[in-house]
C-alpha cells in the first residue's frame, strides 16, 4: 500500500504540549482547527490575513461544553501582524509558546494586558495555567466553536464511546490539506476547507498523533443544491481517492432520520443508520475505524 497517513506531531514542542494540557482534567487539546473557526461566525478581517484559513496548532475547550467553543488558541509558529491584529481586537485570548536556547517561553497579549513567561520544559504546565486562570475566573470569553451541528456533536459522542477500546481522539475542522499532509499537485479550492470530524489515535497509543480517519458531514442542503460545494466535495473525494486516503462521509438515507455512511477506499460497505441514538452511530462507524487502523497497519484492540 503507498498511502502513508499524516502525522500531526513532528517535532518535540507538540508532543511536550499535548503532555503539559494533560493534567487540565476539565479541559481537551483540540488540534489543528482552522483559525476562522475561532472567531465568530461570519467574521471576516478588515485586510488580508494570509494564515486566516490555515490551522493553529491547537485550542483549549471545556470537555462539556458541546460546542467545544475555544478558551484559549494555542500558537507554535510565527504568525502575521495582520492575524496579531485580529486577535487583539476581537479579543480572542491566545498563547505564542516557542523553543530558545535556555527553556520555553510563553507570551499572550489579551484586552490590554501583557504576558510573557519563560520555563523549563517540565514547567509547561504550570506556564500554561497562568492565562488560563483568566479563563477560570471570566476574564476571558470565546467567539468561535469548532462543532457547528448537531449530527457533529452526534459523531463526535459515537468516537467518544469507541475510545476505551480503540484510544481514538477527535478533532474538528481541520483544513482537508493539513489532514492529507503537504501536497504541491492539491488543488488550493480544497487544501483549506475544513473537514468536520477528523479521527486521530490518542497520543498515548501513539506519540506521533497519526491521523486515522477524516469525516465529513454531507446533510445541509447545500451539499446538494450550491454548484460551488458540490464541486468542492467532489474534488476532495476526488483527491482522497487519489492518493488513497480512507474519507468517509456521511449523506442523507433516502427516508426521514436515515444516515449513509461510506468511505470507497476502505472494504467497508455502506452502513444504514436509522435515527439519532449515538450508540446506533457508534456501531455504523466501529467498522471503518477499525478497518482504517487495519488498512495503516495498525491492528485494533
Amino acid at each position: 500500500m503507498g498511502y502513508q497517513p499524516n502525522r500531526l506531531f513532528t517535532d518535540p514542542l507538540s508532543r511536550w504540549l499535548v503532555e503539559a494540557t494533560e493534567p487540565f482534567q476539565d479541559l481537551l487539546l483540540l488540534l489543528r482547527p482552522s483559525r476562522r473557526f475561532v472567531f465568530y461566525s461570519q467574521y471576516q478581517p478588515r485586510e488580508f490575513v494570509p494564515e486566516f484559513n490555515k490551522p493553529c496548532f491547537g485550542v483549549l475547550a471545556y470537555k462539556t461544553d458541546p460546542d467545544k467553543r475555544p478558551q484559549i488558541v494555542v500558537e507554535t509558529e510565527t504568525i502575521s501582524d495582520a492575524l496579531r491584529q485580529c486577535y487583539l481586537e476581537n479579543e480572542v485570548l491566545w498563547i505564542e509558546i516557542f523553543e530558545e536556547p535556555g527553556g520555553l517561553t510563553l507570551m499572550c497579549e489579551h484586552a490590554g494586558v501583557k504576558m510573557s513567561l519563560g520555563a523549563p520544559v517540565h514547567k509547561l504546565s504550570k506556564t500554561i495555567a497562568a492565562p488560563l486562570s483568566w479563563v477560570r475566573e471570566k476574564m476571558a470569553q470565546p467567539l468561535g466553536r469548532l462543532v457547528q451541528s448537531y449530527h457533529e456533536r452526534l459523531l463526535r459522542e459515537a468516537v467518544e464511546m469507541l475510545n476505551p477500546a480503540l484510544h481514538l481522539e477527535c478533532h474538528h475542522q481541520v483544513p482537508f490539506g493539513f489532514a492529507t499532509g503537504y501536497r504541491k499537485d492539491m488543488p488550493k479550492t480544497i487544501a483549506r476547507a475544513a473537514l468536520d470530524v477528523v479521527v486521530t489515535i490518542g497520543y498515548r497509543s501513539d506519540p506521533d498523533g497519526i491521523v486515522l480517519l477524516p469525516i465529513k458531514i454531507d446533510l445541509h442542503n447545500s451539499h446538494q443544491d450550491d454548484p460551488y460545494t458540490v464541486d468542492k466535495d467532489r474534488q476532495m473525494q476526488s483527491y482522497a481517492e487519489q492518493i488513497h486516503m480512507p474519507l468517509m462521509t456521511v449523506h442523507a438515507g433516502e427516508r426521514p432520520e436515515e444516515y449513509l455512511f461510506e468511505c470507497t477506499t476502505l472494504d467497508v460497505p455502506p452502513v444504514t443508520v436509522y435515527g439519532r441514538d449515538k450508540e446506533e452511530w457508534a456501531r455504523a462507524l466501529t467498522p471503518f475505524v477499525r478497518e482504517a487502523m487495519r488498512y495503516i497497519g495498525r491492528v485494533p484492540a
